[in-house]
């Protein structure tokens, strides 16, 4: 869709109560809601429609009759999306999609923050979001969070993953009338349901709908994203699409298209468009909330992680897997804590070890190489985990990095950034989100 445009689209601006989101979670066999893998991001059990255009082409009439104006999709970043070149997997994922000008944005979370201690391109029009789980300890505080400080470190949009209004529910009955009074306490951003769509009543009647883009939320919200559209065993989908030859609409398809159809809110136009709301003061840590807010992770540093990669003489072997990498974080930092100093991160205290922006394969190998030399191990093996290489000895721009050492350093207010400058979505995603789950992608039909 977005990929296979021949018009330009005009530049998008980011506005709170201009413009509404009618959209659905567009997303084959992937199931992101009540899963014990929400906010992983090593899964790869899903399908990506946007990678066929003839799967596309089946779904648009059925997109177009729902009046649907954003798709929500969780794309592969190992299949080809034009040319789309295998690196980082966000990098890949924004570099792949930045090119087209109906992207409006990414996700760069989805329920990342799920318990309290866990507390490409130049295109600037791209907005970086949120999606948060309804979890009452601590959804205020993240959504202060990802709004507060300085604007480059701060989210354009946050989303809110919400499935309290089921049945015969009502604004009042439902927490959609207690949320709408949160956010409608000066939020800077936009703020939108980035899943909705209760199922515990079948059929789904959708009466949430009119009560979404109704009077009482459409000053606050800007609309909606649907959960979901295909049918997958999580049975919230709207319609079966079997082997993509053929489409059948399930029942919620008919009321889901009655119930949007009528959808008419009422925002503000564009022209007298004057925002006056100012970013929230950041949360302070307390016995819920665990993350101070003024000392964020580092940006992230590949010639770092490179040069420090090089210098090692004992390294993980390539035929371990990703499934065995936390057992072996355990036997090595278990055994000798100050072997992990370097890769430690404290999100509390805000002190981040210099390697702690590095993959975990080479945290791994740096920890193997840290044990290996201060123990006088008598082999490089860890159970058959580890090998030995040659060690590069570090110089120019390297030995300056290496140099920094692998104990914790307290950060700056604002770490460092590399040698080479970062766009702006990655500004943006880095500094306020540090960890991440699959990349979701917003785009306008």
């Amino acid at each position: 869709m977005g990929a296979h445009n021949t018009g330009r689209m005009s530049s998008l601006t980011i506005k709170q109560g201009s413009n509404y989101i009618r959209g659905i979670a567009y997303q084959e066999d992937y199931d992101a809601r009540g899963t014990n893998t929400i906010g992983s991001s090593d899964s790869t059990k899903y399908l990506d429609p946007l990678i066929s255009p003839s799967y596309c082409a089946h779904d648009i009439p059925y997109l177009v009759q729902l009046r649907t104006n954003v798709i929500r999709n969780a794309i592969d970043p190992m299949l080809d999306h034009n040319g789309l070149e295998q690196y980082d997997r966000y990098t890949w994922d924004i570099d792949a999609l930045h090119q087209y000008d109906n992207v409006i944005g990414f996700f760069a979370g989805n329920e990342v923050v799920n318990h309290a201690n866990q507390s490409a391109g130049d295109r600037t029009s791209l907005a970086v979001g949120y999606a948060t789980t309804d979890h009452e300890d601590y959804r205020l505080s993240l959504s202060d969070y990802l709004n507060c400080g300085d604007r480059p470190s701060s989210l354009d949009f946050f989303g809110y993953n919400i499935y309290e209004f089921c049945g015969d529910s009502s604004f009042k009955t439902s927490d959609y009338e207690a949320r709408t009074e949160e956010y409608r306490r000066n939020y800077s951003i936009p703020v939108l349901f980035s899943e909705y769509g209760c199922n515990t009543v079948k059929p789904r009647k959708f009466k949430d709908v009119p009560v979404l883009f109704g009077s009482n939320m459409n000053n606050v919200w800007s609309g909606g994203i649907l959960y979901m559209y295909f049918e997958t065993p999580n049975d919230y989908g709207i319609v079966s699409a079997g082997d993509h030859l053929s489409i059948s609409a399930q029942a919620d398809y008919s009321y889901y298209s009655g119930a949007i159809e009528s959808a008419s809110p009422t925002g503000i136009n564009s022209g007298s468009y004057s925002p006056t709301n100012s970013p929230h003061a950041c949360p302070t840590v307390d016995n819920i909330w665990r993350v101070i807010s003024s000392h964020l992770p580092p940006a992230p540093n590949k010639e770092l992680c490179s040069c420090m990669l090089d210098a090692l003489e004992c390294v993980v072997k390539s035929n371990v897997g990703p499934h065995e990498l936390g057992k072996l974080f355990e036997q090595v930092c278990g055994n000798s804590k100050g072997a992990c100093d370097g890769i430690s991160d404290n999100a509390t205290s805000g002190e981040y070890g210099a390697y702690s922006v590095c993959s975990s394969r080479d945290q791994l190998s740096f920890v193997f190489d840290r044990y290996f030399h201060a123990h006088k191990a008598p082999a490089c093996d860890f159970n058959g985990a580890a090998t030995i290489k040659a060690a590069n000895i570090a110089t120019g721009n390297c030995k300056k990095l290496i140099e920094q050492g692998p104990l914790p350093i307290i950060l700056p207010l604002r770490p460092p950034l590399p040698k080479e400058p970062l766009p702006v979505w990655w500004t943006k995603v880095q500094y306020r989100v540090a960890s991440f789950s699959q990349s979701r992608f917003v785009l306008r039909l």
